[in-house]
């Protein structure tokens, strides 16, 4: 278990394999969109959702161009009103 968040800024869409290798090897990824237009940014996410998806992962959009991935076991908490309400996935 890796407890570090890497930070990936792509600038192609096959760097999408680069993410779903880190969530392989039980690493968290936090994505930045912004340099890649409407249509590869969103083949991206296909792609990372779909592969995160195989290896029994999460993926939660955080903003328009950020996307979290992480292993199945990371907890993934979202504070609402102050208080932690846990993700609903496993």
């Amino acid at each position: 278990m890796d407890p570090e968040v890497e930070l990936m800024v792509p600038r192609r869409i096959a760097e999408g394999r680069a993410v779903v290798r880190a969530v392989r090897t039980g690493r968290t990824v936090l994505i930045n969109l912004e340099l890649l237009n409407q249509a590869q940014g969103q083949r991206l996410v296909d792609f990372v959702a779909g592969g995160v998806a195989a290896l029994v992962g999460q993926t939660q959009r955080l903003g328009p161009l950020v996307l979290l991935a992480a292993p199945g076991w990371v907890r993934l908490v979202e504070l609402q009103g102050g208080e932690a309400a846990a993700s609903e996935e496993p």
